[in-house]
């Protein structure tokens, strides 16, 4: 009897450790390729700058306290009056286990957990990307990945908008903050992720080739036309997208403070859209499909 119950309860316990190292739907590929850019946008919502590109690949795998990780290894380039390259920099280890990411940075050996894939509608985010927000906005990319969201109705300053993208990262990139959708905007977005060569994930928010190198001085390619124009004496604002991915996109508006005041879907290339409720001011508009995001200014007269 005294074998039986050992044997039963090294089951349990090989039962135990199978379910705390569950796979993840969307594993980290070592071919992937994140490309991210660090962007500021004018007050007149017209000029970008582009402060800095680089790409995180997969170079080796590595064990620290007993797990195996992934390293993480960074080049790019910096926009200086001259510009400033640097190749293969440490930036930390990554693994996923069970649809969360966790990563140990560099000159540290204690793990955290940056992102989980898991969350629904209502659930607070626990990890390191956006910790404390609550989800307000879940779907699903046509390859079954989840995209998992919290976007602010009410806010000042900075509009931080955090979107989680299974098995690829955050909108900002994997361990930058998330970017701030507001007037002059700043911060890092995620531009493109690849896999084996193939592109899974693009924000055309700045456009940005895909191909080639990333990394390359002006590797940066025309934006979609997005024109926004209050009709005179018409209390009418017309919007008109060209050469846009697709036609399925939500129009929000928000005032000086960061305040949601008009939310609209679009699927046309020009839409009419009725302000006569709006007090006059400075109002921002966001145009979105949930990944990508186009961001302009109007004054109400």
């Amino acid at each position: 009897m005294k074998r039986i119950v050992n044997v039963i309860s090294l089951c349990f316990i090989s039962l135990v450790l199978l379910q705390a190292q569950a796979p993840s739907r969307y594993p980290i590929n070592p071919q992937s390729r994140w490309k991210i850019a660090e962007l500021t946008l004018d007050f007149d919502m017209i000029n970008e700058n582009i402060l800095e590109k680089y790409e995180y690949f997969i170079d080796s795998d590595t064990t620290i306290n007993s797990r195996q990780y992934y390293r993480l290894y960074r080049s790019g380039v910096a926009y200086y009056d001259t510009p400033f390259y640097y190749q293969h920099i440490y930036s930390g280890a990554i693994r996923d286990e069970d649809n969360q990411l966790y990563v140990v940075r560099k000159d540290n050996d204690t793990e955290v957990m940056l992102m989980d894939f898991d969350l629904g509608m209502g659930d607070t985010i626990r990890g390191e990307i956006g910790n404390g927000s609550i989800i307000n906005h879940v779907e699903t990319l046509p390859d079954g990945r989840k995209v998992i969201s919290s976007v602010p109705e009410i806010c000042g300053g900075c509009c931080s908008t955090i979107t989680l993208i299974e098995g690829v990262g955050h909108s900002g990139g994997i361990m930058e903050q998330p970017p701030c959708y507001h007037i002059g905007y700043y911060g890092h977005y995620l531009m493109c992720f690849e896999t084996d060569g193939g592109l899974i994930y693009q924000n055309d928010m700045a456009l940005m080739d895909c191909g080639g190198s990333f990394t390359s001085v002006g590797h940066v390619v025309d934006m979609p036309v997005v024109n926004i124009r209050q009709l005179p004496a018409t209390g009418i604002l017309a919007v008109e997208l060209l050469n846009m991915p697709h036609k399925n996109y939500y129009l929000s508006i928000f005032d000086i403070t960061g305040s949601l005041v008009l939310t609209r879907k679009i699927q046309s290339d020009r839409t009419e859209i009725d302000i006569r409720q709006l007090e006059k001011g400075i109002y921002l508009v966001r145009i979105s499909d949930g990944l990508t995001c186009y961001s302009r200014k109007f004054i109400s007269e």
